[in-house]
């Protein structure tokens, strides 16, 4: 196996001023041997808070050897040293993994050598991380005599195989009858997240609008009229970022079907019809005139319209005939709606259709 040297080089020395606060970036893992058969490799992340001004770890970095080559056992060693002052203070410590006590002491066993480096270290088995892909949080708290907590520094470390990606293609389609883009594309192997950008050009300024484990994510921060640009980036437990392509849509106000009605004279009814009506409107309004002189006046709406024909709803409506005068022209016209964010949406006029009373 090959030393860690280059992984080393990386790693600096965490020193924590007073009333500091200082995060330790990603790591990027180096590519180790086998450990029982599996290439497995590893990110760590650092971070440390301050609680008490006069108390706080000097170092807390982590070490992992996958075999014995090195002349360690296989595992996670946590090296440890903490300042003067929370020494001489008898502070005391905790180390936690994933919320679980692993150990507590005395700081004054883990005092930093001349050097300010940490020489004592606590050894965690490999057998702690058996499951894969899941980041570990190991946890370091000082305590006072007191009871009062000193600093914390909290390390991060992910062990996981070789990742093999692909990449995929995404869509954007307008939600029917919706100021909403729904965004959807395969799985990318080996993803942790999706991030999912925005632009209204395509050469532009992308946005991040969200962040999705799924594979689809919908967009309710557009406006009708619009063309808007989307691409998807997946990140990897390995800090790595694949993108897709870019799709487009435009967002358009939904386009309503022109109904074809029939008005039909019986002995003492009047049967209006428009049909089937597949498109998204929500109701039908019908309007009669009477005469030549008269605006037209809305004399019905309905909302249970026929869809397809295995389905119920209505074609039409029937009314008295009793109201209308012999010999008078009376004309029907009828339009369909919808409603769009709120906003009642309607279709165009149907052609009129006009009998005598």
């Amino acid at each position: 196996m090959e030393y860690f040297s280059c992984l080393w080089k990386k790693i600096s020395r965490i020193v924590i001023v007073v009333i500091a606060l200082f995060c330790v970036g990603s790591i990027m893992p180096e590519e180790v041997k086998a450990y029982e058969g599996v290439d497995l490799r590893y990110k760590e992340e650092g971070k440390h808070n301050l609680y008490d001004s006069k108390s706080y770890t000097h170092n807390g970095y982590l070490r992992v050897y996958f075999d014995d080559t090195q002349g360690y056992e296989p595992g996670v060693y946590l090296y440890l040293s903490f300042y003067d002052w929370t020494v001489k203070s008898n502070y005391s410590f905790s180390v936690y993994m994933d919320n679980a006590l692993l150990l507590q002491g005395m700081c004054s066993d883990y005092l930093e050598d001349s050097k300010g480096w940490a020489y004592k270290y606590i050894f965690i088995p490999l057998q702690y991380f058996k499951e894969l892909n899941r980041q570990h949080v190991i946890t370091i708290y000082t305590m006072s005599p007191s009871g009062q907590i000193g600093d914390s520094m909290v390390n991060n470390i992910t062990l996981y195989k070789p990742l093999i990606k692909n990449n995929t293609t995404v869509s954007a389609k307008q939600i029917s009858g919706k100021k909403s883009v729904k965004l959807e594309w395969g799985e990318m192997t080996g993803a942790k997240k999706y991030s999912v950008y925005r632009s209204d050009n395509l050469n532009g300024r992308y946005e991040k609008i969200g962040e999705t484990t799924s594979t689809n994510i919908s967009d309710n921060e557009v406006k009708s009229g619009n063309k808007y640009y989307y691409y998807v980036e997946a990140k990897y437990v390995d800090c790595d970022v694949l993108a897709t392509n870019k799709t487009s849509v435009e967002v358009k106000k939904p386009e309503l079907s022109i109904p074809k009605i029939k008005v039909k004279k019986k002995r003492k009814t009047l049967n209006i019809y428009w049909g089937i009506i597949p498109d998204s409107s929500k109701g039908i309004e019908i309007y009669m005139k009477e005469g030549k002189n008269k605006k037209y006046k809305k004399v019905n709406t309905t909302t249970n319209l026929k869809k397809n024909k295995n389905k119920k709803g209505a074609v039409g409506i029937t009314a008295s005939k009793k109201y209308l005068k012999k010999g008078k022209k009376y004309s029907f016209r009828a339009r369909t709606y919808t409603y769009f964010n709120n906003e009642k949406i309607y279709g165009r006029w149907s052609k009129t259709v006009s009998i005598k009373g």
